[in-house]
């Protein structure tokens, strides 16, 4: 979905649409909005024709060029109308008597510049379109294929042009004799939720599974998310928060207002890896999490502790990933029984993690079946191409892409109410075996009952022997009506920015100590980490640091303000072009 400046695109369409309208010709008297669009105009011309041009002259009411060739005598002249401020062609000389003589695939009037007028409305469109594909669409539009770098080079002049700029100002000192300047702060932290989300969360299941990504854009940063699942298996990110990185302190401002704002409930799973910072920051907020662990980042984490190739098959193949998911006690002591074979080391290393924390037989049926992070990873994948964007751009990225999501699930869920198919599986060939269930206890040998919350085959066997519906026994997130609830409420459309009301508070200023090298692409691919040791960022000690909370975004006022509205903006980053603070926020 669209998310970028409405006001801005209808300000390039005109723009758009000045093309030059016979490629083979220039006419005397065509005129042109802008100067901007004169230039553009003309190099398409030259690269239709294979042919190059120099500027003689050029300022604010003339712009004169000739060919690039000595021996032809084409000449182009375009001024700017003093009453009408048209840009328009009042000489040609010529006629053009050369042709090119480059031997090249790309052209020298296809600047970066020239392929972001191209793109601009690709990328308006969809930020996170590939380099690639957008050398496809030069080639096919001038029949020139540009490199990569021009062409990344260009969309990052159209990601500018449209979510702003970043530059480096001088912000003043934040202390002056030694007293803090109350009309200024430094960005830090943000926290941001969204009510419908939270609301929804009521009708998930209670599991939550929270990771981490790396911000690549022109300021360092680690993007934390909370992702919960509906009783149809689809994932719903209910919460989200940009940090210095993965340290203790920024999983503990995260979990800590996720916990407070969002997820207040009890008894609920909170699914992560490993990282020491997750664990430290867990047990700082002391508010009764049943805190488990992704079974992948531990077989990642014992692989790299053991590395013995046969024992990795074994533990992988056999025993450590089945004994992950394997849901009763005795299949756990069978499976550890073979790992105790090849070492005692490796088995006192997983008895070193509590039971109840990676093993899906002695949760008590807390992860409801869910044994990765895979939910929140997921959305990490998702979110990759707006990863790079400043950070207000950022969030309101977040708000279009759930909103389309719940417009989507909202009607195919109401379409489910009213029209529903049931089906039957047929027979699998499977052994038949004899299992105990307890009905009274929601038991079942398999284990699948108490894990999944859901009706095995055998108590459905064992309903219908004593005549007895298993419905009852489904646990009711599974419930068409649950997940309708999920999805009923709409999200609500933002205005008009021209309809924002003015913000007067305090200057949030951009994070010096969090800024990249300028030189060079960002790092777009986060590298493989080990899941046990912690990402620490050095801060400057001497710099007043705010950290900020959005509690919820409920209406179109509310989330106007929450990004825009407030009379700074943060266009680029952490740049401002405008001065204030987000409206409903806390300090730290």
């Amino acid at each position: 979905m669209n998310y970028i400046d409405n006001e801005f695109v209808n300000s390039m369409s005109k723009n758009q649409s000045y093309l030059v309208p016979d490629p083979d010709n220039l006419p005397v008297g065509m005129t042109f909005p802008t100067k901007d669009v004169a230039m553009q105009c003309v190099k398409e011309y030259h690269m239709h024709n294979s042919t190059s041009f120099v500027v003689a002259h050029s300022d604010s009411t003339r712009w004169i060029v000739h060919c690039k060739n000595k021996n032809c005598m084409w000449r182009c002249r375009i001024l700017n109308g003093k009453k009408s401020n048209i840009w328009k062609i009042t000489k040609l000389e010529g006629p053009r008597t050369c042709s090119s003589t480059m031997v090249s695939q790309d052209h020298q009037q296809l600047s970066s510049a020239v392929i972001c007028e191209s793109i601009l409305q690709i990328v308006t469109a969809k930020p996170t379109i590939s380099v690639s594909v957008l050398i496809a669409h030069i080639r096919s539009r001038y029949t020139y294929t540009t490199t990569y770098r021009k062409t990344w080079i260009a969309k990052q002049k159209a990601i500018e042009r449209i979510y702003g700029t970043v530059t480096d100002i001088e912000v003043g000192p934040f202390i002056e004799d030694g007293q803090r300047v109350p009309s200024k702060a430094v960005f830090h932290r943000l926290f941001w939720s969204f009510q419908l989300c939270i609301r929804g969360f009521d009708h998930c299941k209670p599991v939550v599974s929270v990771d981490g990504a790396w911000l690549y854009g022109k300021y360092r940063g680690t993007l934390l998310m909370a992702i919960a699942q509906d009783g149809d298996g689809l994932t719903i990110p209910i919460a989200y928060a940009i940090v210095e990185g993965e340290t203790s302190d920024g999983w503990f401002f995260f979990l800590s207002r996720l916990r407070m704002f969002v997820t207040p409930q009890p008894n609920l799973c909170l699914i992560s890896d490993r990282h020491e910072s997750i664990k430290s920051a867990v047990r700082r907020v002391n508010n009764n999490w049943h805190h488990v662990f992704c079974v992948r980042h531990i077989s990642q984490n014992f692989m790299r502790t053991f590395k013995n190739g046969l024992m990795k098959d074994i533990v992988t193949n056999m025993a450590f990933v089945h004994s992950g998911y394997a849901m009763t006690q005795p299949s756990i002591t069978y499976f550890r029984r073979q790992i105790s074979d090849w070492s005692q080391d490796a088995v006192k290393w997983l008895d070193d993690i509590p039971k109840e924390q990676w093993l899906q037989a002695y949760d008590e049926g807390r992860r409801w079946g869910h044994m990765t992070t895979n939910l929140s990873e997921c959305m990490n994948n998702v979110l990759k191409g707006t990863r790079n964007l400043p950070i207000s751009s950022l969030v309101q990225a977040t708000y279009y892409r759930v909103t389309a999501k719940f417009e989507e699930r909202g009607t195919h869920a109401q379409a489910m109410m009213t029209s529903v198919k049931e089906l039957v599986r047929p027979p699998n060939g499977r052994l038949v075996e004899t299992f105990k269930v307890d009905l009274d206890k929601r038991w079942c040998d398999c284990g699948e009952f108490q894990a999944l919350h859901y009706p095995c085959s055998h108590v459905i066997a064992a309903c219908s022997f004593i005549h007895c519906d298993y419905m009852m026994y489904v646990s009711s997130k599974y419930t068409l009506q649950c997940i309708f609830d999920v999805y009923k409420e709409e999200f609500p459309a933002i205005p008009i920015q021209s309809y924002w009301p003015e913000y007067n508070g305090i200057e949030l200023c951009h994070n010096q100590a969090m800024r990249r090298d300028p030189k060079g692409r960002p790092q777009s691919t986060q590298p493989s980490s080990s899941m046990t040791s912690s990402r620490l960022i050095n801060q400057i000690s001497t710099l007043i640091v705010v950290s900020f909370t959005i509690f919820t975004i409920t209406t179109p006022d509310l989330i106007s303000t929450a990004l825009r509205q407030s009379s700074f903006e943060l266009r680029g980053q952490f740049q401002l072009k405008r001065k204030g603070m987000i409206d409903g926020l806390s300090l730290q």
